[in-house]
């Protein structure tokens, strides 16, 4: 029994993360998790990924508001339009790899690699990128035959997780309002022990103290 709550317990928190990250940069959950093993795959955690990505997203936004940088400028030579930009990471992650996997010239797509994902996540995705679509949908399918998360069930499992916050903090809610309801009761037995029990626990040790042997 112990062990079914951990793993209930365990992928409740798996869900929860991955919902979190994937509203965070703009993909779907099962997106992210097919990232995160190409990521996994490539040598780079979590964290790296999440940086990777933001770093995309914010180019994305820049190119489709016009705000330009070199994030925007590189989307723009992989031929992103701005109106392509504006629709999200969710639509246009798998078409910045396949554009980038089919440029031939290896300084320019480290170049623009480094530009979209940042220095860690770029370096690593160049061997991938190399080996062209072929690479990708070896490890994609790769990842669909591990299994993963549905979206539904990270929605699921996620909003359970939220729930069971709920009912965390209200258990620490009626914590505190019992504590704020003992107080006075907790002041008097204070008071009683400082002026009854002590003096009196006092005056049988003194005569004790004065006991000749």
């Amino acid at each position: 029994l112990a062990s079914f709550v951990a793993i209930g317990k365990s992928a409740i928190n798996s869900a929860s993360d991955i919902d979190d990250m994937s509203q965070q940069i703009g993909i779907s959950a099962e997106a992210l998790q097919k990232w995160q093993y190409v990521a996994l795959q490539s040598g780079l955690d979590n964290n790296q990924l999440q940086n990777a990505f933001v770093k995309t997203q914010a180019a994305l936004a820049d190119l489709s508001t016009g705000a330009g940088g070199p994030g925007a400028n590189a989307l723009e030579k992989l031929g992103i339009s701005t109106e392509q930009a504006a629709l999200g990471m969710g639509a246009n992650i798998d078409t910045i790899i396949d554009k980038l996997a089919a440029i031939e010239d290896p300084i320019t797509k480290a170049s623009y690699a480094n530009e979209l994902f940042g220095d860690k996540l770029g370096s690593k995705l160049i061997p991938l990128l190399n080996s062209g679509g072929e690479g990708l949908a070896k490890l994609t399918a790769e990842f669909e035959a591990l299994g993963y998360m549905t979206n539904e069930q990270v929605e699921g499992l996620s909003s359970f997780d939220d729930t069971l916050n709920i009912i965390r903090m209200s258990f620490a809610n009626i914590k505190n309002q019992l504590g704020s309801a003992l107080l006075p009761l907790m002041e008097s037995f204070a008071s009683f022990l400082s002026d009854k029990v002590v003096p009196a626990v006092k005056r049988v040790a003194d005569w004790f103290s004065s006991l000749s042997l």
